[in-house]
């Protein structure tokens, strides 16, 4: 490998990060609980995709809703998995956690809902 081929490497690395910098949003705290809540409802608990997310929010116009101001209007897959990716962790009353990095299908996600009502007590 050349030092030109590094360089070329190099500056399409910087590129790339450029973009995701540029593309992470600063969603506020309350829009991104809500649409944590509509995931949920929609998927109770269970492992999905953004795709899955994407397909489940053409019958579900509250989760479409919630994506579209999430993301400041347009729905963008690739912009959806960088904010859900930079956003992982609690957020009011659900946690969301990246459960696999890399699939073929994308990240794979969860929604754990933390709310008194839907925790149980194991004795």
């Amino acid at each position: 490998m050349t030092m030109r081929d590094l360089q070329a490497r190099l500056e399409l690395l910087e590129a790339e990060v450029r973009l995701l910098r540029a593309q992470r949003s600063d969603v506020d705290a309350d829009t991104f609980e809500a649409l944590l809540a509509h995931i949920h409802d929609e998927f109770k608990g269970t492992e999905w995709t953004v795709g899955r997310v994407i397909q489940a929010s053409a019958d579900n116009g509250l989760l479409l809703g919630a994506i579209r101001r999430a993301l400041g209007g347009k729905i963008v897959a690739y912009s959806f998995a960088v904010l859900l990716a930079h956003h992982c962790g609690v957020w009011g009353d659900y946690r969301l956690r990246c459960v696999k990095d890399r699939t073929r299908d994308g990240r794979v996600f969860t929604v754990t809902d933390l709310s008194p009502c839907h925790k149980t007590d194991k004795v």
